[in-house]
């Protein structure tokens, strides 16, 4: 027994979407066991604010070489406390003269198939029973997924925002550690620093340095004294981050002897720096994540025969 997608223009091509997978033709692409989001999204904060529901279509085939008789279908939810419900409906397949399988097709993911009667068939105790399915054949199996107003209210706290669900909207930080300059060793050295939103190249001058050619990065000079030591190097890096980047609202700097802290303004994540001969140390002491929030949660299908 193999479940498709279904969603496709022509009765077994490809189609290894969930999103598309809203009934028709049934496709060739087999939903994988125990991957994430093999059936439905991670739950995001515009389902939550708007409440979605969604529906998935695919199609159940007997593989095998014979009918298979009394078989179940139920669900267990396997993510603790989910703030999410599923139901599922069973419903026959229609193969066309040209033998191609198909089942009714829905406008959208929160559209609801005409005449089909979803079961909440949590657990063995409350399955449903799959009519016979012959060498072969498909039966249409339609998800519904929601999502419960009053358990979002209640769940959504502070506390619980931080210690079960996935919170996302971190600025990445970055520390560069400078180095001496050692008879003009870092003149016309370089390295790439990237913001949430901009491209700069830093290129160190001790007075006969040319503009690097970095096609879309804008330049910034730090101009340093032949034999300069690690911490003026540092100073003059973070003067130049203070004159040009730092009014941008971009970033922030700090400095600490010759270690230099970038902390990203916006939330994200960025690049990280690129040397090219300066010998300074560059390290990612927070990864930067996109905004918003989102739940994973997890169910198991079973049939069972």
């Amino acid at each position: 027994m193999i479940i498709f997608y279904t969603g496709v223009d022509k009765f077994l091509d490809p189609q290894p979407s969930p999103n598309q997978s809203l009934g028709g033709l049934v496709s060739s692409t087999d939903i994988m066991n125990g991957s994430i989001n093999n059936l439905f999204s991670s739950i995001s904060e515009l389902s939550i604010k708007n409440l979605d529901r969604q529906v998935r279509g695919v199609a159940l085939q007997n593989t095998t070489a014979a009918t298979i008789s009394v078989s179940k279908l139920y669900h267990d939810v396997v993510s603790s406390d989910p703030i999410s419900s599923y139901r599922m409906a069973i419903v026959s397949l229609v193969q066309s003269d040209c033998g191609d399988w198909y089942m009714d097709k829905i406008p959208n993911e929160t559209a609801l198939p005409f005449g089909v009667t979803f079961i909440t068939n949590i657990g063995e105790a409350n399955a449903l029973d799959l009519p016979d399915i012959p060498a072969g054949g498909y039966i249409g199996i339609w998800i519904e997924r929601t999502l419960s107003s009053t358990k979002i209210k209640s769940d959504r706290t502070c506390e619980n925002l931080f210690t079960k669900h996935k919170l996302v909207g971190v600025s990445e930080i970055t520390t560069i550690e400078t180095v001496a300059d050692v008879t003009d060793s870092l003149n016309d050295t370089n390295f790439k620093l990237e913001t949430v939103t901009s491209k700069y190249v830093f290129w160190y001058d001790t007075g006969v340095a040319t503009i690097p050619d970095e096609y879309g990065y804008e330049p910034i000079r730090v101009q340093i004294s032949t034999d300069a030591t690690d911490i003026d190097v540092a100073i003059a890096t973070e003067t130049a981050i203070n004159t040009i980047i730092v009014p941008k609202g971009e970033l922030t700097v700090s400095l600490d002897t010759a270690t230099l802290t970038i902390t990203n303004s916006e939330i994200g994540n960025v690049n990280s720096p690129v040397d090219n001969g300066t010998g300074f140390t560059f390290t990612t002491v927070t990864e930067g994540i996109s905004g918003g929030t989102e739940t994973e949660e997890e169910i198991e299908m079973t049939v069972s025969w």
